[in-house]
């Protein structure tokens, strides 16, 4: 019984110590569970990782090297943060220095090729001193740019004044411009818009003025066709012309022109020039808010359209001074050298040439339509009263077609055999009121045709006839 009892205590004993181990190896392990877990968060939040690496994965390091270098490298960034703070103290000293232009509208005077970090404080305070000069003198620059703008655009408002350019699409920018000079941004951003659009007009006016170039040939074509039917029709006046005189044909008028087909290109170009010279005196009226119908009237008529293109000097009139004995070829200026009956003559016969030339119809192709006149004339006979004179002005009021009627208180043979009917014409003073009446006798051919219903009041107010 001893021996099993004391057994047994050792036993107990044991057991003893072994739950003793036991609870403190269970504490050492909850410690290091703890312990790892605590790593497992650090390592987890510090890496990013819940689980180590393999051991085969890990690099050897010596730590107290690493640590060394470490030191080294925070000495390092600690003496370039002492440096980089001392040069910050001096940037903002410097952009102290230059706060006042601050709130300037410039453009940038550096253009980033200074490396400020390799400045020492006397070389960066030098660079903001050349900084403030360049300004100064930028600033000097600038106000001289602006009073030279200022200046031209006077000098633009002036020449518009001298040329009466009064038009708004040439004030009102130039208005706008004169208020941002003095700001170059705002000035050039105007500018832009303005030559955009005054581009845009002057493509359009480009267009405008090809169409009216092309409407100024249409007008030059138009009036070379007209001036070229002129010319035509002036060479058609002296075709009728031609009578006996003393047993011989006698052309009495005969217009010489120049040919037109040899003169083509000169008269196309003549009538460019009066285009062009017409077109510039318009424009000049039209800029002194002038009418120019005025100078439409007086440029644009038959006349002085042949006249600028041909020239009436070019037109030679050739006529026939009819004497007693002879027929002597004159030009139109020398029949106001002959006597009265012969210049009587030759007026007539440019008469019967003109009255032949406006009756003719030229849409009858069939014949030469040569149609009645009726001419009446008061005293033709005053000094063309010889034979020679009358014989030929007879012929060609014959040949025209021309029926003369001539009032006159001359008489004889000359006169009297000239025409298939001669009146007495006579006044008779009326019973009844101061007028007197006009009363015809039928003295020489035959009566064919009976006047009736009418009359002839004749009142002493300027010795007119009224007829009614």
């Amino acid at each position: 019984m001893i021996a099993f009892t004391k057994d047994k205590q050792a036993a107990e004993n044991e057991q003893k110590v072994t739950y003793e181990a036991l609870n403190e190896v269970n504490t050492k392990l909850t410690k290091v569970q703890e312990r790892k877990k605590r790593l497992v968060q650090d390592m987890e939040k510090d890496c990013q990782q819940r689980e180590p690496l393999p051991m085969e994965e890990l690099v050897a390091k010596n730590f107290s090297v690493l640590r060394g270098q470490l030191l080294e490298q925070k000495h390092i960034c600690n003496e370039q943060l002492r440096k980089l703070e001392n040069q910050g103290k001096l940037f903002h000293e410097n952009i102290g220095a230059l706060g006042a232009y601050s709130g300037q509208e410039t453009r940038a005077l550096w253009q980033g090729e200074e490396n400020f970090s390799e400045f020492a404080a006397e070389e960066l305070r030098g660079f903001t001193k050349s900084l403030q000069i360049d300004y100064r003198n930028s600033v000097e620059k600038q106000r001289k740019a602006q009073e030279k703008l200022e200046k031209n655009l006077q000098n633009l408002q002036m020449m518009l004044n001298e040329r009466k350019m009064q038009e708004d699409v040439f004030t009102k920018p130039l208005t706008a411009l004169q208020k941002l000079t003095d700001s170059s941004k705002s000035f050039l951003q105007k500018l832009q818009l303005i030559v955009a659009s005054l581009t845009t007009q002057a493509e359009k006016l480009k267009t405008d003025l090809e169409f009216v170039e092309q409407e100024k040939q249409h007008v030059v074509s138009l009036l070379e066709d007209y001036v070229r039917a002129v010319h035509k029709e002036m060479g058609t006046i002296d075709h009728n012309s031609t009578i006996k005189v003393r047993g011989r044909s006698v052309k009495m008028l005969e217009l010489k022109l120049p040919l037109w087909d040899d003169n083509a290109n000169i008269y196309h170009l003549e009538i460019k020039d009066f285009v062009e010279k017409l077109t510039q005196q318009g424009m000049e009226l039209l800029q002194q808010y002038r009418p120019i119908e005025e100078l439409l009237g007086k440029s644009l008529t038959t006349k002085n359209l042949y006249h600028e293109v041909i020239g009436l000097n070019n037109v030679r009139v050739k006529l026939y001074k009819i004497e007693a004995q002879r027929e002597v070829p004159i030009s139109w200026r020398e029949v106001a050298r002959n006597s009265g009956g012969e210049g009587f003559l030759s007026a007539f016969v440019i008469l019967s040439s003109l009255l032949y030339y406006m009756r003719r119809d030229e849409t009858d192709i069939f014949a030469d339509r040569n149609e009645g006149k009726v001419l009446i004339m008061d005293n033709p006979f005053a000094q063309t009263n010889a034979a020679h004179l009358l014989t030929p002005m007879m012929d060609m009021a014959r040949k025209n077609n021309t029926q003369l009627i001539s009032l006159t208180g001359l008489g004889g043979d000359s006169i009297y055999n000239c025409y298939d009917n001669i009146y007495v014409l006579n006044l008779i003073s009326s019973k009844l009121s101061h007028v007197q009446y006009l009363k015809s006798k039928h003295l020489a051919g035959e009566e064919t045709e009976v006047l009736s219903l009418a009359r002839v009041e004749v009142t002493n107010e300027g010795d007119m006839l009224s007829l009614f």
